[in-house]
This record gives C-alpha cells, sequence and structure tokens, in this order.
C-alpha cells in the first residue's frame, strides 16, 4: 500500500507536530464473533490518542442476551464501555429482512447511523469487511457506506473469518482475503495488547471460543499480534464469480434439515438489499 493511502490511518501515530488535529475513529460491528477482536484494537487506538466509539448491534434474542454481556466485560476491560452505543435490533430482525428483502427495514438501520455518524463526526469508520461467511456480517459495509454523507470520512473494513481452502482448517482467521491484498494495512500490537487480545478470548469471549474450537483457542501469540484492515469497496464489486459462498452452503444444508423456514442467499436476497442501499451512490 502507497504512504498516501497509509497517511489517514497513522499520520498522527508519533507526529511531531506541535497541536495536531484530533483524529476520530468509529468502530461498526453487528455480528457477535468480532467482539473477541474489539478490546486491543480499541485499546490500541486509545493509548495513541485517538478517540474511538464504537456502534452495535445489541443482539436480543435468546441466549444472544450472555453474548452482549460478554461484549460489555470486554470493553468494561479496557475502559471504553462508555463510549459504545447499541442499538437494540434483534439478530434474527435482520436474518428475516434478508429473507423477505425488507429494503425499508434496512434503510432505517442506515437512518441510525447516519444520525450517530453526524453527531460524532468521525475521522474513520471500521466496519465488518464482506467476507461470504455470514449475510448479516456481509451487511454492515453496505449500512455505513449509506449512512456515511460525507465524503471526507474514510470506510475501512476489518477482516474477521473467511472461507480459505489453501488453508488446512479450511478458513482463514482475520486475514484481509487473498484476492484483496493490494488493500490490506496492518498495526502490530504491543505485548500487553496482545496479552489484553488472548486474555479477552480465554476469559471473556467463552462461548465464542466454544463455538469455533481450535480455530480461535489455537491461535498463539505472535499470530495475534498483527491487526488487519483494508480499504472499502464497492461490496458487489468484491465476490470472484468463482468463489464459494459458505452461508449459501450452509443455509441450503440447514433447509434440507427443515432448521430454517429458507436459505438466505446471495442473488435473491443480499444483492437486491445492497442495491437498494447504495441507489445513490457511485459504485
Amino acid at each position: 500500500m502507497s504512504l498516501k493511502k497509509l497517511k489517514p490511518i497513522f499520520s498522527y501515530l508519533g507526529s511531531r507536530m506541535r497541536s495536531p488535529p484530533p483524529l476520530k475513529i468509529i468502530s461498526i460491528f453487528h455480528i457477535y464473533n468480532e467482539r473477541r477482536f474489539l478490546p486491543a484494537q480499541l485499546k490500541h487506538q486509545a493509548e495513541r490518542g485517538l478517540q474511538a466509539d464504537i456502534i452495535d448491534n445489541q443482539l436480543t434474542d435468546g441466549g444472544a442476551e450472555e453474548r452482549v454481556n460478554q461484549t460489555k466485560k470486554g470493553l468494561i476491560s479496557i475502559g471504553l464501555l462508555d463510549q459504545a452505543t447499541f442499538l437494540n435490533h434483534s439478530e434474527r430482525s435482520f436474518y428475516e429482512a434478508l429473507l423477505d428483502c425488507d429494503t425499508d427495514f434496512y434503510q432505517t438501520v442506515s437512518k441510525q447511523i447516519t444520525y450517530w455518524i453526524a453527531e460524532h463526526n468521525p475521522s474513520q469508520v471500521f466496519c465488518d469487511a464482506v467476507e461470504f461467511y455470514n449475510p448479516v456480517h456481509d451487511i454492515a459495509l453496505p449500512l455505513v457506506i449509506s449512512a456515511v454523507k460525507q465524503k471526507e470520512i474514510e470506510i475501512l473494513e476489518v477482516p474477521l473469518i473467511y472461507q480459505d481452502k489453501s488453508q488446512a482448517t479450511g478458513f482463514s482467521l482475520q486475514q484481509v482475503r487473498r484476492s484483496r491484498l493490494q488493500d490490506e494495512f496492518n498495526v502490530k500490537l504491543s505485548d500487553q495488547e496482545v496479552a489484553n487480545k488472548i486474555n479477552a478470548r480465554d476469559t471473556i469471549y467463552t462461548e465464542l471460543s466454544q463455538q469455533m474450537g481450535a480455530l480461535l483457542t489455537k491461535v498463539s501469540s505472535e499470530q495475534a499480534r498483527s491487526e488487519y484492515a483494508a480499504q472499502h469497496k464497492h461490496p458487489l464489486s468484491i465476490r470472484n464469480e468463482n468463489e464459494p459462498l459458505r452461508y449459501e452452503e450452509r443455509a441450503e444444508l440447514l433447509f434440507s434439515q427443515g432448521l430454517v423456514r429458507a436459505p438466505i442467499r446471495y442473488m435473491e436476497n443480499y444483492v437486491p438489499i445492497v442495491t437498494d442501499l447504495l441507489a445513490e451512490k457511485i459504485s
């Protein structure tokens, strides 16, 4: 990545300017799985004098209450709970709106985020990357692009997990997709930040560790040292034609077992919602 592209994120880190203007960052996340990475990332920002605010879709379905409690515990551990805003939409409502192609629902959420961004006036917005692992995870980026009205605000994608058949596990964790390495940058965490990150995994986000198993619990301290992000792209330009859609494969399996009323599909469900959200944006 060129120095020009790196400048927005690092221009005031270690700067020798006498009175650097404040750099304000907002992180927007939809899905519980990202929360394991928040403490280290936000602590890293705060220790470098950056103001980091968080807007989170507080999941309110059944077992999600414990997930929310774990998120709050993680934020308390780094002293940032008072800078978090929870929208209080249920996880199920996001899935149902995708299934029903309910554009009104997503336009409402976009307007909520627009209001919140206008109130906080950030320099940058970090959000979930589009990875084709979970459709609700992937809807975060189009919502953010739709909600950000100021052209000077930079939007960056934060990776979580994507299907990668070149890996023995079948997945790559917290890595920018191979097809997008030209958009990638990363920062190295300090020893204390790495310790905070590992501690959050092992003692706070225990439910997530149980769900992901060795894919998460076997991540070494050295692997955990890097935090990755990427310059955002139009959500509908990211997928290669032959790229697997993990959530479609999973949805078809669940549907065949009678566990869901219908599968969420990329072309039939995701694309119409994104197209509506970004109708006024230049692709």
